[in-house]
């Protein structure tokens, strides 16, 4: 029989579950840290070589009315194929923040076929796309002397580039969506945006928290995206622009050679009568405008019935 000595001796060398479970934890974290400093460093490297334009891509503001149609018919293919829009007969997608004058498409473009897209919307009595899900999210960042801004409509072509999710070794669709958000940030910078607002699906997460976006919610169903999951995240692009190193990664991307302001001089003006086509004529998107961002539109556009 084994003495009360013995006894504590085997206690002290075995560990208890509450040991395995902190050490499973810290083990758990430290391998977390290690995978999202990976992510860092490679991603540092894209930025690099995106900056040193190393391909015939080129991105710029959408000024012709066709060039808006190839982008919207392009967020339509693409949003269909993963679930995020409902089908229509005119094959395009597109809602009537895009029609506000601030609001801006940009495109990316290989000699002249296009690859990509993403549209910019600043925060004005119509409020943001977000807010239908999002409203208490997007009212706490409402405050004196900051202006919001939201992204919206991000694709790119899946029969140039892969459809599955970002991936490190996809140097093709990181530096794409680098270029994009390049002259998308510069424009919001231009436009004295404080804070750039996005909704993603929770498995890009880790990609926008490296391009410094911050979660300010929780995962919902998303209706806008068809009940797809949706994430909300904040870009302080205020402070980002502040206090973000220069010499290498987002900060020297985004930040150390903005764009000349001149890059934004053009951009497509809409008419009275193309924003009644496309909102009345062609779609049911007046009748789901609160009545607020009727009056607001009108103000631009008077041909529109309130």
């Amino acid at each position: 029989m084994q003495d009360s000595h013995t006894l504590e001796q085997i206690r002290l060398k075995t560990p208890s579950p509450s040991f395995d479970i902190a050490k499973s934890f810290r083990t758990f974290f430290k391998e977390q840290i290690a995978k999202s400093q990976l992510i860092d460093k490679v991603a540092d490297k894209f930025c690099n070589i995106a900056m040193k334009q190393t391909s015939n891509l080129t991105v710029r503001t959408a000024n012709e009315f066709d060039e808006l149609m190839k982008a919207y018919r392009l967020v339509y293919k693409e949003y269909q194929a993963r679930g995020y829009c409902k089908e229509n007969s005119s094959q395009i997608h597109y809602t009537h923040y895009c029609m506000l004058p601030d609001a801006r498409t940009f495109v990316l473009e290989d000699e002249e076929k296009l690859l990509g897209t993403v549209s910019i919307v600043i925060d004005s009595p119509c409020g943001l796309p977000m807010e239908k899900l999002f409203s208490k999210e997007v009212r706490n960042l409402r405050k004196p002397g900051r202006r919001l801004a939201e992204v919206t409509l991000l694709s790119l072509d899946s029969d140039i580039f892969s459809r599955s999710r970002y991936s490190l070794t996809d140097f093709k669709k990181f530096t794409a969506l680098f270029r994009l958000f390049k002259i998308m940030i510069n424009y919001a910078v231009y436009a004295g945006v404080t804070d750039v607002l996005i909704t993603v699906h929770p498995k890009h997460k880790k990609l926008y928290s490296y391009l410094q976006f911050n979660s300010i919610g929780t995962v919902q169903s998303y209706a806008q995206a068809c009940g797809n999951p949706g994430l909300p995240m904040q870009l302080d692009l205020e402070n980002a622009e502040q206090n973000l190193p220069r010499d290498y990664g987002v900060g020297m991307y985004f930040f150390k050679e903005k764009l000349p302001i001149e890059t934004f001089k053009y951009s497509y003006k809409w008419n009275d009568q193309v924003v009644k086509n496309l909102l009345i004529d062609k779609s049911q998107i007046w009748t789901e405008i609160p009545r607020k961002s009727k009056l607001h539109l009108k103000h631009y556009y008077p041909s529109l019935v309130a």
